[in-house]
């Protein structure tokens, strides 16, 4: 199962009636002997399709392509933690009891989260940028992430400091993997104990599709008489906005340089003075492609929006 950035290898998945949004941690029981199955984690109620794979909206993976499963509880299994408990309390200190991992990260970009497929090239490359508590990894890349537990395919040990991966696969739509192992020396082998715990770090490629506008903006005013704008970021389609501010009513948004817009993923600020103004937005999407259609909101002087979508 996929969240994001996050891969669960192990899980049990249920669509019990009365489950809802908020039902993480409840424990799900065997009707027979009543034991514990495992702890509800994700799900994916008021998520949608296209959303797949990312924040709250949690997908499986078969034969390398996601799979939806509407209103679908997903729970991890609770049949290794017998050996964490001591006398009832839980403890970590059993040798039995293996949840650290053997290595930590301690700084993550995956900058292939989301990538269009482009007509012509044959490859494409899945990029990640990281540092390791460990001096040296190894990678590969594969499209069953259980294979990440498998030895072979691994490449040669680089340097863990502010490594960069660029991994060329075929350009297939689906779900791809990059397959990260943290190791002591450069000579060290992976055992099968070091490759339970191999980062592995998810990249959806989709076929090509236009990028959407951006959605209408929030609009807020704060108590030090300024005035906010925040657009809602929606994974993977906005990210993040592209604007330009203009005094010009009748501004043709369609006209500006796009060297003169300005970039943020939190929020645009004004003043009350600044009113009225007309703003153009273009959307950015998770694969940094930029929306070729330009939102145009007018800004009256008592902070109303006019929208006019061109």
């Amino acid at each position: 199962m996929i969240e994001g950035d996050r891969i669960y290898l192990n899980t049990l998945k249920n669509q019990c009636k009365e489950e809802n949004f908020y039902s993480a941690g409840a424990p799900v029981l065997d009707r027979k002997s009543g034991n514990i199955l495992s702890v509800l984690t994700k799900n994916t109620y008021g998520s949608t399709i296209d959303k797949q794979c990312f924040d709250d909206a949690p997908c499986e993976v078969k034969n390398g392509q996601p799979e939806w499963s509407p209103e679908t509880q997903y729970g991890a299994p609770v049949d290794s933690l017998g050996s964490c408990f001591s006398e009832g309390v839980f403890t970590t200190s059993s040798n039995s009891c293996t949840f650290e991992s053997t290595f930590k990260v301690t700084g993550l970009d995956n900058r292939s989260r989301y990538k269009v497929v482009s007509p012509t090239a044959e490859k494409t490359n899945l990029r990640a940028y990281f540092s390791l508590s460990t001096p040296y990894y190894r990678f590969k890349t594969v499209r069953d992430p259980m294979q990440c537990s498998l030895p072979n395919g691994y490449s040669n040990s680089s340097s863990a400091t502010d490594a960069v991966i660029r991994a060329p696969v075929a350009q297939e739509p689906g779900m791809h993997f990059v397959c990260i192992a943290g190791i002591e020396s450069e000579a060290q082998t992976l055992t099968t104990e070091r490759l339970k715990s191999t980062l592995i770090l998810p990249a959806q490629l989709v076929k090509s599709i236009p990028v959407r506008v951006p959605l209408e903006p929030n609009y807020v005013y704060f108590p030090d008489k300024t005035y906010g704008l925040q657009f809602e970021q929606e994974l993977p389609f906005n990210v993040g906005i592209y604007y330009y501010k203009s005094p010009i009513k009748d501004l043709d948004c369609g006209t500006i340089d796009k060297k003169d817009y300005s970039f943020t993923n939190v929020s645009i600020t004004f003043k009350a003075e600044e009113f009225p103004f007309t703003l153009c937005s273009k959307n950015m999407d998770l694969s940094y492609r930029i929306s070729a259609e330009v939102r145009t909101d007018y800004f009256k002087p008592d902070g109303r929006l006019t929208p006019n979508i061109r």
